[in-house]
């Protein structure tokens, strides 16, 4: 592979553009994820981009063909040295899990050699801070360009950012997920007798279908119960409906006697499906935990249905560990330019850390 091109991508029609070439290249990498699909990124451009942020996406080509994509914005702070840092496009806002520079399998060095090279180099002026989150320990990608770094003698940040636990639906024991304890599977058998006393049980599974009016019912019960609102969701999800084939979103909701006591939303990818939001109603028989009968009725649906996995994506909360004995670790790079914001940010970063250390 010879040395590789880039082309900024710095406005939506560009990004647009990139759509068929992006999906062909996602699903040729080893960072396969349902966040880093361009239906999902788009519709997270279309909905977060605002005053204070631009696109930065750099598009890696080798003889014509894409064999990269960095799917990056640009942030620019306020201040007397306002800092400009560059992010993965998913994130903060939407809740992105497992993102990552995309590479063609088997060109990961060279693109990040390509991207080390570009940052020092013809686009050092645009940034201060590169700050990427939310990067699957495994990547291969992540691998190459901390080499890099340490080659040239770098110094980086490099720090855990979350745990996400996932269980197989492929090894069983006595029909239920391997990783399931003892005292899981006796709790749930036990509270779904006691709500079965209540009434008619009955777990619904719905794919959100054109109209969002699943979406819809699934964020006015997900606002009653939980206090929350889910007004910055709402339209990335929509967005990512309405572009992305198929049926990539699924709401599974418990009720009793036609009263909803619990819903989740979850992602259809690729034979997985990957739990994004709960919304419980906690003042519903406080004998019973109604989300972990939801959840058991989920996964349990989804072993019969064929499902490889149940990720619950970001979040060590103890519910999970119940089904889940391992998961997956994301990580968290920062990296400082010798500018003067880059240089006052990381003096600052290192004077907040000297004072945790001094004041414990």
């Amino acid at each position: 592979m010879s040395k590789p091109s880039i082309t900024v991508i710095d406005s939506p029609p560009e990004l647009l553009s990139l759509a068929p070439s992006w999906s062909e290249l996602l699903s040729a990498s080893v960072s396969d994820s349902v966040f880093l699909t361009w239906e999902w990124i788009s519709s997270w451009v279309e909905s977060c981009l605002g005053a204070n942020r631009r696109l930065f996406v750099l598009a890696f080509q080798d003889k014509g063909h894409l064999v990269g994509c960095a799917p990056f914005y640009i942030e620019t702070g306020h201040g007397m040295l306002p800092l400009r840092t560059v992010r993965f496009l998913g994130g903060p806002e939407g809740g992105s899990d497992y993102l990552d520079v995309v590479c063609r399998k088997g060109c990961e060095r060279e693109i990040a050699d390509r991207l080390y090279d570009f940052l020092m180099g013809e686009g050092r002026q645009a940034w201060d801070l590169l700050h990427l989150q939310d990067i699957p320990a495994e990547s291969v990608f992540l691998l190459r360009f901390l080499n890099r770094l340490d080659e040239e003698g770098k110094h980086a940040e490099l720090g855990c950012k979350a745990f996400c636990p996932v269980t197989s639906l492929k090894g069983l024991r006595d029909g239920w997920p391997a990783a399931a304890s003892d005292g899981c599977r006796k709790k749930f058998v036990r509270e779904l007798a006691v709500l079965e006393r209540e009434g008619g049980v009955e777990h619904t599974v719905q794919m959100v279908g054109p109209s969002c009016s699943e979406l819809e019912s699934f964020f006015s019960f997900y606002e009653r119960v939980s206090g929350r609102s889910g007004e910055r969701l709402r339209p990335i999800l929509q967005g990512f409906r309405n572009r992305r084939a198929g049926n990539p979103l699924r709401v599974d909701t418990l009720a009793v006697d036609g009263r909803e006591i619990a819903a989740l939303l979850h992602f259809d990818y690729k034979n997985e499906l990957f739990l994004y939001l709960v919304a419980v109603d906690k003042g519903f028989n406080p004998r019973i935990s109604a989300g972990h009968l939801l959840l058991g009725k989920c996964i349990l649906s989804a072993l019969e249905q064929g499902y490889g996995s149940y990720d619950f994506l970001k979040g060590d909360e103890a519910y999970k560990f119940h089904w889940a004995a391992g998961g997956r670790r994301t990580l968290q790079l920062r990296l400082w330019r010798k500018s003067p914001a880059g240089v006052a940010a990381a003096m600052w970063g290192m004077a907040r850390q000297a004072g945790k250390l001094l004041l414990r």
